[in-house]
């Protein structure tokens, strides 16, 4: 594989510090010290969160906590409400009526954030609603919903909250307990940096009570979320053969982190993702987002992601080909559009401490402009 810089807002390039943090030595997770070095590493991801509520960590894609957060509390005919502004919300969909239940999709355009004020109509109109999904930042269109006006809205009833934090969660400020969030579900390959394939999920105390309830067993094994409390809360289990190294290279990050001061690392997210989208519409190219309904790049209710950077092709520049030119002359890995978007438009981070690093983000620059150029040459 010839060596690229990857600048998808999807899984981000090793740090060195990550890759010798991986190369220790296997622990099994019999291992005494290596629980109690997992639960460290636990406390400090559930402050990256913002919750004090319990966190299961997985061995699995993001996805993989997504199905487990869904298939754990939604039983048969359950009315789950669906947000729906993106492609990955058709994933939830789908993950939804796997379990039985029945999903009331409440859609908005594609480049729109959430409207809470329909959520709250809706909820008001259908009644014994179990649960309400909801993504916070959308990789597929750079938009980060108003999650906590969600939160806000579904406080003091029944209703669950699901909310998938897969490209905010270490780029973006997280407060899991404040917005309400009854499962937040993250994984290791986004912003927190480090290798793919260990993913994890919140849980709160009426999100365990839900599971306690059901009226049928989870369906799923290695998705039952009350399987996993025994496993690695109560530990009450035999344990599998856990993942340490890819645990190591998270507590890498974690470190860094910390060391950084999350504040400060939201910061350089912030100020990478405004220098992209300034130099990309300088070009003469527009993002996703629907600049008419921000309250500006300064603001912060802005809707435009700081983790994540959607942006419009004209229409004659095919994205296919874009984006191979981009890999082939440039050596720089982009991201496609998916779904309706597929070949209209593409997508770049700043996902990951990669893509934050100042001659990284010049080089991507460097590479958009130089292919453009190439298409107002033919």
């Amino acid at each position: 594989m010839r060596k690229r810089l990857n600048f998808a807002p999807g899984a981000a390039d090793l740090t060195p510090r990550v890759c010798k943090a991986m190369v220790q030595q296997f622990v099994n997770p019999w291992n005494t010290e290596f629980l109690d070095y997992h639960d460290e590493t636990v406390e400090m991801l559930k402050e990256v969160f913002g919750t004090q509520n319990d966190l299961v960590t997985m061995m699995g894609p993001i996805r993989a906590a997504a199905n487990a957060a869904i298939s754990s509390v939604i039983e048969p005919e359950d009315k789950v409400i669906l947000l729906a502004n993106d492609y990955w919300s058709e994933h939830m969909i789908e993950m939804v009526k796997a379990s039985g239940g029945v999903p009331i999709i409440l859609a908005e355009d594609w480049g729109s954030p959430y409207e809470p004020e329909k959520l709250r109509h809706l909820l008001d109109k259908e009644q014994g609603v179990k649960a309400v999904i909801g993504v916070h930042v959308s990789t597929s269109t750079g938009i980060v919903n108003p999650v906590k006006e969600i939160g806000n809205i579904l406080k003091g009833r029944k209703t669950l909250f699901i909310l998938d934090v897969a490209q905010s969660l270490g780029g973006i400020e997280v407060k899991a307990d404040d917005w309400n969030v009854d499962l937040a579900i993250s994984g290791n390959h986004k912003c927190m940096s480090s290798p793919a394939g260990l993913s994890y999920v919140t849980v709160s105390k009426r999100a365990w009570e839900t599971m306690e309830r059901r009226k049928i067993p989870v369906s799923g094994w290695y998705t039952n979320l009350l399987l996993w409390r025994e496993l690695w809360i109560k530990r009450e289990r035999l344990y599998f053969t856990f993942c340490s190294s890819l645990l190591f290279g998270l507590r890498a990050v974690l470190d860094w982190m910390f060391q950084q001061g999350l504040g400060a690392v939201y910061k350089k997210y912030e100020k990478t993702a405004f220098l992209i989208r300034k130099e990309v519409i300088a070009s003469g190219l527009q993002v996703v987002p629907n600049c008419q309904e921000c309250r500006g790049c300064d603001s912060q209710d802005r809707i435009c992601a700081d983790t994540a950077t959607a942006i419009r092709l004209p229409e004659w520049i095919n994205g296919r080909s874009f984006i191979e030119k981009m890999d082939n002359d440039h050596r720089i890995s982009v991201g496609g559009g998916l779904g309706k978007f597929a070949g209209r438009i593409f997508r770049v981070g700043p996902t990951g401490e990669a893509q934050l690093i100042p001659q990284n983000v010049a080089a991507l620059l460097r590479a958009i402009k130089s292919v453009l150029q190439e298409y107002k040459r033919v």
